[in-house]
């Protein structure tokens, strides 16, 4: 740079330095009026053309006239998406949802009539229709199978079968099925009557198909099922007149039930998850385990040294399931020595581990019991006999009576919730039990119950005389 560059450069430098120091400026600045929104939850569950009320609390910094402001509601489908529909330009939000079903991204705007300066909150609003979430209750009224449901806004209807379809469900009622696959949404209704059942849309209990097209080849001239698992959306099992039917949702085309591979003839009525792709029944006919994997389908391995051998137990399975700490837990009975046993073991592949075995001798009147549960919260099992519910500890071999319903009352069955649904932790601390009186018509009741950890249980809400005897609950999402 020459010399006269630079002493240019160096003017126009002081200059500027000059002009920002002399700027005294004529500057003249507000508060803003800062606006707290609170009152509002983080979520609500509203069924779709209900009206949703909510009153938010409203602190400003300095002027309180809230005439001063402009409100508006609005909800996002999806919120990176810009288009949002306009609910309400009021204060308060007190307006029927008519949007579909969904789940919604919702925001409240408080803006500043005088500045512009606009504040919001979000919060989520899930639209439900009138069958979209809730408990399905499946029973037996006058020998004909019968649907109850109760929704997840708290409200039952009857006979919802009969009413969608004009007709009755069938006779024999036996189990509910979760088909929510990568095909398609449904609930399977199980029927002891020969026809198997029928398969309903979630959303209005219509018939969709019956139970014997979901085979490739009929297995029988009369069918039997008794239960139906799933694995996430991909894969489905049924057990068909005691075999096992599997079918898989990860390939295109069509899916349906498979040939039975034949490896036993008396399943019961559980599952045992093997690892990330192997499943595991029991066969009351052999007395052993069976497996199911990808590649493999056959008997687990027997360990005769063990514990005991899961491929010759020589004992009836009476209660099983996937149990505390996502271990098997097996309730047993030995018929040769009239005894019953507690196991609880590991799946992994075509193996199982065998972890405990506990002799039980405390169990009250197990020998009658009507309904039996395997908790995941704690190392139990529960049971009813008569009006009576009994937890038993699976390790320390102790039976206590935990409650009893009134006199004239009978459990019918129980259940514990599970993660098939996709429900919380917190959700899977409650039980559903069924009971029922003597007579015809609407004779059974359903209360759902709180379960602690140590296996004391109390009754959150109960639905009198609006149900037959109960076989089997199924709680459903749908959004």
């Amino acid at each position: 740079m020459n010399k006269l560059k630079l002493i240019l450069f160096s003017a126009i430098i002081t200059v500027g330095l000059a002009s920002c120091y002399d700027d005294k400026g004529n500057y003249s600045y507000k508060d803003l009026n800062s606006v707290e929104i609170t009152g509002i939850d983080e979520e609500y569950l509203v069924e779709q053309f209900d009206t949703i009320a909510i009153y938010p609390n409203l602190t400003m910094s300095i002027d309180s006239d809230e005439n001063n402001f402009d409100y508006v509601w609005y909800l996002y489908s999806n919120p990176n998406k810009p288009a949002s529909d306009t609910i309400s330009t009021e204060r308060n939000l007190n307006v029927p949802i008519g949007v579909m079903a969904g789940t919604y991204t919702a925001i409240y705007q408080v803006t500043d009539k005088k500045t512009g300066v606009y504040y919001k909150h979000s919060f989520v609003i899930k639209v439900v229709t009138s069958f979209s979430n809730g408990l399905v209750v499946l029973s037996e009224v006058d020998g004909k199978g019968n649907i109850t449901f109760l929704n997840s806004t708290k409200k039952l209807y009857q006979d919802v079968y009969n009413t969608s379809n004009g007709e009755n469900l069938g006779e024999k009622p036996v189990a509910l099925g979760n088909m929510f696959n990568r095909s398609y949404q449904a609930v399977l209704i199980m029927l002891g009557d020969g026809t198997g059942g029928v398969v309903v849309d979630p959303l209005n209990f219509a018939k969709i198909q019956d139970y014997g097209d979901l085979f490739w080849v009929s297995p029988n001239d009369s069918y039997s099922p008794t239960a139906m698992f799933r694995r996430s959306t991909s894969e489905e099992w049924v057990i068909e007149n005691g075999q096992y039917h599997h079918r898989n949702f990860m390939y295109p085309g069509v899916a349906k039930f498979g040939a039975s591979p034949v490896l036993g003839t008396d399943l019961f009525a559980t599952i045992f998850q093997a690892g990330i792709s192997g499943r595991v029944f029991y066969d009351n006919a052999g007395e052993k385990f069976i497996v199911h994997q990808t590649n493999y389908s056959g008997d687990v391995v027997s360990m005769p040294d063990s514990l005991f051998n899961p491929a010759d137990l020589k004992m009836q399975m009476i209660c099983g399931g996937d149990g505390f700490k996502d271990r098997g837990y097996g309730l047993f009975y030995d018929d040769d020595a009239n005894e019953y046993y507690s196991l609880s073991f590991s799946c992994n592949g075509s193996s199982i581990r065998p972890l405990t075995q506990t002799h039980i001798t405390s169990a009250i009147d197990i020998e009658s019991a009507a309904s039996l549960a395997v908790s995941k919260l704690s190392p139990q099992y529960f049971y009813a006999v008569d009006n009576k519910l009994y937890c038993l500890d699976a390790l320390a071999d102790v039976t206590k009576l935990i409650y009893t319903f009134d006199a004239g009352m009978t459990i019918d069955y129980i259940e514990l919730k599970n993660d098939d649904a996709g429900l919380s932790d917190d959700d899977s601390k409650v039980m559903y039990v069924g009971t029922s009186t003597e007579g015809t018509g609407k004779v059974g009741s359903f209360h759902i119950m709180d379960v602690a950890l140590n296996g004391t249980v109390k009754i959150r809400e109960s639905y009198s005389n609006v149900a037959g005897k109960i076989l089997d609950f199924l709680y459903k999402k749908v959004y």
